[in-house]
């Protein structure tokens, strides 16, 4: 600029000295032509500062669009877009992912109504390998870098004729292309080539903050999206509930995408989908393991198979389908066995990105091990059911069978007695209602375990009481009881206090050899303390309790009640069981 006002002055002062007529037109020639040329770059200059202080203030792609046409729609472009370019590791092009269009002044989303193989594409192949100029084709129909196929699509799809393309690079690595169209051939002058090539000196920086940001919203937002599952799975463990949630959550988070759940059956062979009930879409085919025709199929083997490194690889299989859709297949591995896949298939314009695999595979990985827990929660109960009806099938032979079988002969002995010597019955009949007692009252403990509701409704004291008369009344066993009024705590924490006594009465019963207990239940201060002694053969408490797994069951519910739990023991001196829990437990 400073040369040009050098120019100007020299020809002003040749102007003002030159001394004929002839001299004086060709100074005032020259000076003219430079100062048309001075207010062409000034005006040059002035749009691409209007469009600079635009970009400057772009906040989405819809704004830097309208930048760029703050010149160009002046220049008679029609269409102008922006494209997001995505990389490999090696660096390399694997997608231009239309982000924003703007069109005869209106800008927009992209239309991915059409399928990717009727749109126009673009090739790195244009630039030649220099990125630092745009590249100008005045004329698609007739430019040797287009091929015939190519421009035919810009003409039928588009119906544009004349491109201007900007590849912009942030730290030498590909990020957005920018092209401005022309309706019709259209040479491109001096000034044009100029200010598009200066915006590849600011567009790269705008489009690159742009990025950063929505790379960090849709983090945030995928973040979310985990959390959101992560919190869903552990609100439930039966499986069934478990998979319709999940199905919810992915319908409704994964921006429009078809997810779909598949379980490998129990052999193994078949990966079966899950449907919730009452969907109105169609229930899609079971899928082979062994089939080798099958994506599916395919991913999954490849998983499970450890490679030559000795790992399964980390394996998601993309693949486009007819109309540019894409469905991606993501295994559902627990402890290294397959507990399902996941099938997504994409909406709208057909593509999945690397941010959406990352994400769909990290869902996959909770799901895997929320169905993992639910099954392992499953079989721990059918496992408690089995080991509590095993213990009520022990209660009832060696207490109330036995006590029926005692009344049964006691009956036979007063019937005989009956006919023979009428006044020895009454012997008989005091052992028959002794043992019709001890049944009833042996049952009745057994019918309130069997009851889930029973603790809740007849309290804490009432329960251990009833244990205790079961006990006294089966193995003749001294029972004291010294208990407070019905403590005011939830109902886990009674739950876990009756359970703890029972464990420490059971084990009284069975290792001790004791001919009297003690049961006290009372407040001190802020605390509930239950005690449990007795007179038995004791041993030596260490603390850990190595294979004494139901003295360990009693200190763990002792700890979620955030109480304690003391053990005092030794050979020949008695067991003194004693746990504290807080009243606000």
């Amino acid at each position: 600029m400073s040369e040009e006002i050098h120019l100007l002055y020299e020809a002003f002062h040749q102007l003002t000295q030159a001394e004929d007529a002839e001299g004086r037109q060709l100074a005032a020639q020259r000076y003219e032509q430079l100062l048309e040329q001075h207010r062409t770059r000034l005006a040059r200059n002035e749009d691409l500062l209007r469009v600079n202080v635009a970009l400057s203030k772009a906040g989405d792609e819809f704004s830097i669009l309208e930048a760029v046409a703050l010149y160009a729609q002046p220049r008679g472009a029609k269409r102008i877009s922006i494209s997001f370019i995505y990389t490999n590791a090696e660096g390399s092009i694997v997608r231009a992912s239309p982000q924003a269009i703007w069109l005869n002044g209106v800008t927009s989303p992209p239309d991915f109504s059409r399928s990717d193989s009727k749109r126009p594409y673009f090739s790195e192949e244009w630039w030649q390998g220099d990125y630092s100029r745009p590249i100008f084709i005045e004329d698609l129909q007739d430019d040797s870098r287009i091929t015939p196929e190519n421009a035919r699509r810009f003409v039928e799809v588009y119906g544009v004729r004349s491109m201007a393309a900007l590849y912009l690079q942030v730290g030498g690595m590909p990020n957005a292309v920018v092209f401005v169209y022309w309706e019709q051939p259209h040479t491109f002058s001096e000034d044009e080539c100029y200010v598009f090539t200066q915006l590849l000196q600011t567009l790269p920086s705008v489009v690159a903050t742009r990025r950063a940001y929505l790379a960090e919203q849709q983090r945030a937002h995928q973040m979310e999206i985990i959390a959101k599952l992560s919190a869903a799975v552990t609100r439930t463990l039966r499986e069934e509930e478990l998979l319709c949630t999940v199905g919810e959550l992915l319908d409704a988070n994964l921006q429009g995408h078809c997810a779909q759940l598949y379980l490998a059956d129990v052999l193994e062979n078949y990966l079966v989908p899950f449907q919730p009930p009452h969907t109105p879409r169609s229930l899609p085919p079971s899928i082979p393991l062994h089939d080798p025709t099958s994506f599916a199929s395919c991913v999954v083997q490849t998983c499970l198979v450890p490679t030559a490194y000795g790992e399964p690889p980390d394996y998601i299989f993309v693949t486009p389908l007819d109309e540019g859709y894409a469905t991606l297949f993501v295994p559902m591995l627990a402890s290294d066995r397959l507990i399902g896949l996941l099938r997504v298939q994409a909406s709208g314009g057909g593509r999945l990105f690397e941010s959406d695999l990352w994400l769909i595979n990290a869902l996959a990985d909770v799901i895997a091990v929320a169905l993992q827990n639910a099954r392992l929660y499953q079989q721990a109960r059918q496992l408690a059911a089995y080991q509590e009806r095993n213990r009520l099938a022990r209660e009832l032979h060696d207490s109330v069978s036995q006590a029926l079988y005692g009344i049964a002969l006691g009956a036979r002995t007063a019937r005989a007695l009956l006919e023979r010597d009428p006044s020895r019955l009454r012997e008989p009949l005091d052992y028959v209602l002794s043992l019709a007692e001890a049944g009833l009252t042996e049952m009745r403990a057994l019918i309130f375990d069997l009851r889930p509701d029973s603790l809740e409704q007849d309290g804490l004291v009432s329960a251990l009481t009833r244990q205790t008369a079961s006990l006294k009344t089966r193995h003749h066993i001294g029972v004291e009881v010294d208990m407070c009024a019905e403590p005011d705590l939830p109902l886990e924490s009674k739950e876990a206090l009756y359970w703890i006594a029972r464990e420490a009465l059971h084990n009284t019963m069975k290792h001790a050899q004791a001919s009297c207990i003690h049961l006290r239940l009372a407040h001190e201060g802020s605390q509930l303390v239950m005690e449990v002694r007795d007179n038995g053969i004791g041993f030596e408490s260490n603390g850990a309790f190595p294979g004494h797994l139901g003295l360990r069951s009693m200190q763990e519910r002792a700890a979620r009640l955030h109480g304690s739990l003391e053990i005092i023991s030794a050979p020949n001196n008695g067991t003194h069981v004693r746990v504290r829990v807080p009243m606000t437990a």
